[in-house]
């Protein structure tokens, strides 16, 4: 870790943290696979990545390299020059990604608000044709 003695504290994981594992892993600058990391955690490393790659970690640019079935990452050099700027200019970037990422996201979910309305409307006719609620419906016999 001590390729990354310049970055500011604030942005530094707590000791103790899985995420600080992961950066850990990753500060040697090396590509790393997606097992090393179980190895490392005893879990998988998805949830300690998202956390470092977002405003709860950061913004640390973190690149997957994957090429197929196993994923492979590897933290920018830029966090690893020892240069403020360059560690700044990498979250600056990912900190756009993100939010690029946030806005794809919430554009995909309100081009199915429709449907989904739809979908609600069709199960509460449904229920209102019955005039029984849904959660009131007895199982059949010998089943939960």
């Amino acid at each position: 870790m001590e390729r990354l003695n310049h970055v500011p504290r604030e942005f530094m994981p707590s000791y103790s943290t899985q995420h600080y594992k992961v950066l850990a892993v990753l500060a040697d600058g090396q590509p790393h696979k997606y097992k090393e990391f179980l190895d490392v955690l005893e879990r998988d490393p998805r949830s300690p990545l998202q956390i470092l790659r977002g405003p709860d970690g950061g913004f640390w640019m973190i690149h997957n390299l994957s090429r197929g079935v196993e994923a492979i990452y590897q933290l920018d050099q830029r966090h690893l020059e020892g240069c403020p700027y360059q560690d700044q200019l990498a979250r600056m970037e990912r900190h756009k990604q993100y939010l690029t990422d946030s806005k794809e996201r919430a554009e995909m979910e309100a081009s199915r608000l429709p449907e989904a309305r739809q979908r609600l409307d069709e199960i509460r006719f449904n229920e209102s044709q019955h005039n029984l609620p849904l959660g009131e419906l007895e199982a059949p016999e010998g089943k939960p």
